[in-house]
């Protein structure tokens, strides 16, 4: 009764949030229409399962992206703004009609990722001061607040190990489907959904026996071979750094799930190869990658360095904006806040005490050293090192979700080994 009832308060406001978004971003109508009914439609199922907010969030923002032709670094936030905000939106109202909701238990890293937040506000505040336009300072705040955002999200909603599970599987599903489909048309999160994937199915499939572990090896090299065809060098990057990880640890299983893994992208290419020219067009991209140089992206790396070794404490604040600036293979454009390169967005916007922000709660993270929270570990790890070679529009929300998904999983098997020492004492 409690579920209905929430579920019922949610419709009309989400609804109405729906369309207003709908209206800034397309100014039509019937878009608006439409997005208000989505807008609904999600935010029942967000007080419904409170714990489907994050892969719907990752999944759906992208998909609303497409639609909408979201091309713009300020359409691309607001549209996973709005999707981050209604599932915020939803989760209170769930747990403030539903007492019944579990109780979220604290990490290590609470303190850390607040103070992450924290220093999100100052440096806003510091920034706007500053003179930094307040377009850009909105920009540079979400591009790090969505990383404390993700996080709090994945252990307000991830409470139980059932509830973990079943984001799991949700989210798999999708990014399968992601992959599925764009084998043969270049991604536009280049190979973000299946870079994340890899690791923790290729670490189930390790554990698995049987037809469920030839089907987690199947699927594990679709999502190797879809991060090879994103032709997204982070995301290369990335992945092997995450699988390296996997391979060097001592358990031989992992191991072979890792090698055998690869060899099933090996084989799944081959075959869309032979069979699909869309997948034979897509493989040119894989060249095209290799031959690409850094472009007018060193040059404007430059400009943040210069930026940051002028102030490096803080930074020149949130906003940062380097006017007319010629950079050599480009023009002369303004440069900032966002770069190419996350840490240098991070000094230029933050100094050194914003990247000792960000380090802080991954280093408490990767201090768990359970063989369950080891591919979430080797995902930190990665995208830890990718991040020194990119700079998403949308931000590193991936830096968040995943130190979030290592504590949490720490937590269960902790909390599993305790009732398993009870079970055996009793």
């Amino acid at each position: 009764m409690e579920d209905r009832r929430a579920c019922m308060i949610a419709l009309a406001p989400s609804a109405a949030a729906g369309a207003l978004v709908a209206l800034a971003l397309t100014k039509g109508s019937v878009a608006a229409v439409g997005m208000g009914l989505c807008g609904g439609l999600v935010a029942w199922v967000f007080v419904r399962w409170p714990w489907a907010v994050l892969p719907v969030s990752i999944l759906g923002g992208a998909v609303i992206s497409g639609a909408l032709g979201a091309d713009r670094v300020e359409t691309v936030v607001a549209v996973h703004a709005a999707a981050l905000g209604i599932g915020v939106a939803a989760l209170t109202l769930r747990c403030a009609v539903d007492r019944s909701w579990g109780r979220r238990v604290p990490t290590p890293a609470d303190r850390a990722m607040l103070a992450l937040a924290a220093g999100v506000l100052l440096g806003t505040a510091y920034g706007l001061s500053r003179g930094n336009p307040p377009r850009a300072v909105l920009v540079a705040a979400y591009e790090i607040a969505v990383i404390p955002a993700y996080f709090f999200l994945a252990t307000f909603t991830l409470t139980s190990p059932r509830r973990f599970h079943a984001a799991g599987v949700l989210y798999l599903s999708g990014a399968a489907a992601f992959a599925l489909v764009g084998m043969a048309v270049p991604g536009q999160h280049g190979g973000l959904f299946s870079a994340l994937a890899l690791a923790p199915v290729v670490a189930v499939a390790a554990a698995a026996r049987g037809s469920r572990r030839a089907l987690l090896l199947a699927l594990a090299g679709v999502f190797a071979l879809d991060v090879l065809l994103s032709a997204y060098r982070a995301m290369w990057l990335a992945t092997a750094v995450a699988l390296a990880v996997l391979v060097v640890h001592r358990a031989v299983g992992l191991r072979r799930a890792a090698v055998t893994s690869l060899a099933a992208a090996a084989v799944i290419g081959i075959t869309a190869v032979v069979l699909s020219g869309g997948v034979r067009a897509r493989t040119e991209l894989v060249g095209v990658g290799l031959e690409r140089t850094g472009g007018y992206r060193i040059p404007e790396a430059r400009v943040g360095m210069e930026a940051f070794l002028e102030e490096p404490i803080a930074g020149r604040g949130l906003g940062q904006v380097e006017r007319q600036v010629f950079l050599p293979g480009f023009r002369v454009t303004d440069v900032g806040p966002v770069y190419h390169v996350f840490y240098v967005m991070l000094l230029a916007n933050g100094g050194l005490i914003g990247l000792a922000l960000l380090v802080w709660p991954l280093a408490i993270a990767l201090r768990r050293r359970r063989i369950e929270t080891l591919p979430y570990r080797s995902l930190l790890i990665g995208f830890a090192v990718a991040a020194a070679f990119a700079g998403p529009v949308d931000g590193h929300w991936e830096l968040g979700l995943v130190p979030a998904l290592v504590l949490v999983s720490d937590r269960f098997a902790r909390s599993f080994a305790q009732a398993q020492r009870v079970g055996r004492d009793a």
